[in-house]
């Protein structure tokens, strides 16, 4: 086995922060401000597979294999298919897109000599985690009977996402949250009360490829592919396999939720009155671009003898040779789904007894579906006939 690099992998944990707060005019408004930090040095390692030079240069003679045949000699002849095998195993010629391609997967460098195939690569590196928190708060009096104060948060967070063949597998994840309130609280007379609060909550995400619009299809010969950025290529069956470019996923989450309450507190003797309503909205935009250049399998289907039931043909040695089994791409669909609510309640807190107190009251609902911005959501209607069986 040849000694792995010597790599050590570093993990450190640093969290800090502090907090502030006095007063902006005294005696009637004040403030808070408070943060934390969270920076994480830790590393992604870990074995991987790879092509070892054999391979890379078309050499399927190793024992361990099985022979490969040229899928450019396929006969048909009295109703059976037939191909005429590789001379010594080694393929004679290379697709040149291919050789591109090569060029991006990294070189073995921990093989084992009785397994050279599986596991003969070593990876270490870093992964940095960091994540930020804001907290702050002002309140203060607009009058005697009027008291007034803002809160909220915002939480942001960065993980880079390592891999052995960057910039190819490798993908930056950024969250950020935010959650705020105003709160007014107006006291009218010593027995009523009115408290009116607009909130906001609102978490952002975004998911980017490195490779995303780096001229990715045109440096490995393929520039008419539907997205720039690097293809998926899973070279399966026949070991060894091998595949990369899966982090094709450009995608941009943001879910808000904005609501206004208000609520009125009225005490009458031994009632305790409070009527109030709220409006809630919520968007929900998924934009899972999956900016996906295309999804290359290579099976081995080109390189199987098709006379024999047992031989499966070598995934990479198809790969080598460009002979795809199946490409496919994905485009989904972007929404902007949007529902709101409005909600009203009465309640009354009746006091019987010193010991005893009697709460009842009501709450009506009145809450809608969610519906697409731009009409791109399908619902189920029950309503509707179905055209092929008229039902």
């Amino acid at each position: 086995l040849e000694k792995l690099p010597a790599r050590r992998s570093p993990v450190r944990w640093n969290e800090y922060g502090g907090v502030v707060g006095g007063p902006i005019i005294p005696n009637k408004l004040f403030f808070f401000f408070g943060y934390q930090g969270n920076k994480i040095a830790s590393s992604s390692h870990g074995l991987y597979s790879y092509p070892t030079d054999d391979l890379r240069a078309g050499n399927f003679s190793n024992s361990t294999l099985q022979q490969i045949f040229d899928p450019a000699t396929t006969t048909t002849v009295g109703g059976v298919t037939q191909r005429q095998p590789f001379a010594g195993n080694v393929l004679n010629r290379f697709d040149p897109v291919a050789l591109a391609i090569q060029k991006y997967i990294p070189e073995p460098n921990a093989i084992n000599p009785n397994s050279p195939y599986v596991n003969n690569y070593y990876f270490s590196a870093p992964a940095p985690f960091t994540q930020s928190w804001y907290n702050w708060k002002v309140d203060g009096n607009l009058s005697p009977n009027n008291h007034i104060y803002t809160s909220g948060e915002v939480t942001n967070q960065n993980v880079v996402n390592p891999s052995p063949d960057c910039p190819i597998d490798c993908y930056t994840d950024t969250i950020t949250e935010i959650a705020s309130q105003l709160t007014d609280a107006w006291t009218i007379s010593s027995n009523k009360l009115n408290e009116l609060r607009v909130s906001i909550a609102r978490e952002a995400g975004a998911w980017v490829p490195d490779t995303l619009n780096k001229g990715y299809p045109a440096k490995i010969g393929l520039p008419d592919l539907p997205s720039n950025i690097f293809p998926v290529l899973n070279a399966s069956t026949g070991a060894p396999t091998y595949s990369m470019g899966g982090s094709s996923v450009e995608a941009v989450l943001v879910e808000t939720n904005v609501t206004v309450s208000d609520t009125f507190s009225w005490i009458l003797g031994k009632h305790t009155v409070k009527v109030g309503g709220e409006y809630d909205y919520w968007t929900d935009n998924q934009g899972w671009k999956s900016d996906n250049a295309g999804t290359f399998n290579f099976d081995g289907i080109g390189t199987r003898d098709p006379t024999s039931n047992t031989s499966t043909g070598i995934g990479y040695a198809d790969f080598l040779l460009g002979y795809t089994q199946s490409w496919s791409v994905s485009d989904p669909v972007e929404t902007g789904g949007r529902i709101h609510n409005e909600q009203f309640f009465a309640q009354d807190f009746y006091k019987l007894k010193p010991n005893l107190t009697v709460n009842f009251g009501a709450r009506v609902i009145h809450q809608l579906g969610w519906a697409d911005e731009h009409n791109r959501i399908a619902l189920y209607d029950p309503t509707l006939t179905n055209p092929t069986t008229g039902l």
